[in-house]
């Protein structure tokens, strides 16, 4: 029998022991607005190839089901099935060895202060680490960019609504974003390493959010949250064109509920 899905919450606790204290994470959080400004230029650089086709999905999907603006944003419609995660195929690319200097835990690591970046930097590296055993726990290939955008939005989405997410919530979150880059004209011609930065800027922003957010649900800080809540509505805005708060998860990925 397949194991089940184990992508959300339930595994981040298991594999990430750094979200059992909140503390853990206030320095870098407190210097967050040094990451996110780098996001954004991440993203510029990467709009016409990733972020469009993205917002396109969400919204294509979000129109073909009429998510009507009653549903709760956390919960799947009970009338269709969640997508296994192999319903799409898989995006890959060829890992390119680069020096550590050139890698995107250094780059984002550089844009905080300079007492900052090499814990920041030592931190990245092991959250790819332990996306890594994420993957190997689900059977998700190595590098899928599909799923490593899906870990960005869904964790993103976990900070805004300082929520888990459910594991099982994350497999048709996958599908849909494998579905967004594989319709993407421009997706293909980038060259491995700027698919391997993209794999590893998401995943690093994505285990950030959601581990902080599991640290903080087990010990609260009303200014910590407020802070990934500025900091995830900031990112979801950028990708989404839109209110965050019209986000929701449903058993077909991500939707956005009518103005």
């Amino acid at each position: 029998m397949k194991p089940a899905f184990r992508m959300g919450a339930a595994a981040m606790l298991v594999l990430v022991p750094l979200a059992a204290r909140a503390e853990d994470y206030s320095w870098a959080t407190n210097e967050y607005d040094y990451a996110s400004r780098q996001l954004t230029n991440f993203t510029n650089r990467f709009q016409d190839d990733l972020v469009d086709p993205v917002l396109r999905k969400v919204r294509r999907d979000s129109t073909a089901s009429g998510a009507p603006t009653t549903r709760p944003p956390f919960v799947a419609p009970p009338a269709r099935s969640a997508a296994p995660a192999g319903a799409a195929a898989p995006i890959l690319f060829t890992p390119v060895r680069m020096p550590a200097a050139q890698s995107a835990a250094h780059r984002i690591a550089a844009a905080y202060p300079p007492q900052a970046q090499a814990k920041a930097e030592a931190l990245f590296n092991q959250l790819l680490a332990k996306y890594a055993q994420l993957e190997q726990m689900n059977g998700v290939p190595h590098g899928d960019l599909g799923a490593a955008v899906a870990f960005f939005l869904g964790g993103n989405w976990m900070a805004l609504n300082n929520s888990p997410l459910a594991d099982e919530k994350f497999a048709p979150i996958i599908a849909q974003m494998r579905a967004s880059l594989a319709a993407s004209p421009g997706f293909p011609a980038l060259s491995n390493a700027d698919k391997q930065e993209i794999y590893e800027q998401m995943v690093i922003n994505g285990m950030f959010m959601a581990s902080t957010q599991l640290a903080l649900s087990k010990t609260p800080d009303t200014a910590m949250v407020a802070k990934m809540q500025a900091a995830a509505r900031g990112n979801l805005t950028r990708w989404l064109g839109a209110d965050p708060a019209r986000l929701q998860v449903t058993a077909n990925g991500l939707e956005l509920a009518p103005e």
